[in-house]
Formats: C-alpha cells, sequence, structure tokens
C-alpha cells in the first residue's frame, strides 16, 4: 500500500495535487489541500495529509478514442475527480477512478477548442 512506502515528490501541479513516485518507481497522482507547499524534489511526501492517491497503471484502460494520454493541467483533474464523485453518489453502480484522467483530457479539450460551451441543448 502507498501509505507504507516512502514516497518522493517529484511535481506540483498546483497547491493541492503533485505527482509522486513511490519505493518501486511507479508515479503516482495524490491530492491534498496545501500538499504542494514546501516540498522539494526527491523530499519525502507527508502520507498524512494526503486525501486521495490515483495511479494510472499501463494497460489497466483500453485506449479511449480521442485521449491524448498526456496529463491533463491540474485544474481538468479536480474539476474531473468531483465530476467522478458526483456521479458515485449519484448513479447506484461501481464506476471505476480510471475514468479521471480521460475525463480531465476530455475537458482540457472543450476548453481549449470552446466546442463545449452551448453547443447542445440538455434534456
Amino acid at each position: 500500500m502507498i501509505e507504507e512506502q516512502a514516497v518522493r515528490y517529484r511535481k506540483r501541479l498546483n497547491n493541492n495535487v503533485v505527482v509522486a513516485v513511490d519505493e518501486q518507481g511507479e508515479e503516482h497522482v495524490l491530492f491534498g489541500r496545501g500538499l504542494g507547499f514546501e516540498l522539494t524534489v526527491d523530499g519525502a511526501v507527508d502520507m498524512q495529509r494526503v486525501e486521495r492517491v490515483y495511479v494510472l497503471k499501463e494497460g489497466s484502460i483500453p485506449p479511449l478514442p480521442g485521449w491524448s494520454g498526456a496529463p491533463a493541467p491540474a485544474e481538468y483533474l479536480e474539476i474531473a475527480e468531483q465530476i467522478f464523485a458526483d456521479a458515485r453518489e449519484a448513479i447506484p453502480v461501481d464506476i471505476s477512478a480510471s475514468i479521471i484522467a480521460p475525463l480531465a483530457d476530455h475537458i482540457s479539450i472543450l476548453r481549449c477548442t470552446g466546442s463545449g460551451r452551448g453547443s447542445g441543448s440538455r434534456t
């Protein structure tokens, strides 16, 4: 379990989201209030401050049409994470967290192209 490992900071996505590497070299996206403050590269991450952990393992999800596979900006990851949390509450089925990264990428694409704004009707 990641909570029991030495996790090293790699990159700050924003004040609340960082990328870290565990002892096996696997990258994780860590969410926690103020987690991105005062960390140094390769410095230990205080796992007590981590609220959520995400890891995308190679081959864990099939390639999705239109997903670039590149990391989406942290603001879109946070939006996608909130949509995911809301959907889990609203829909009485098990929804895999593996949709968060592609959803964030899709939101990023819509934002950049402007194609999501007012282009459809809600029913």
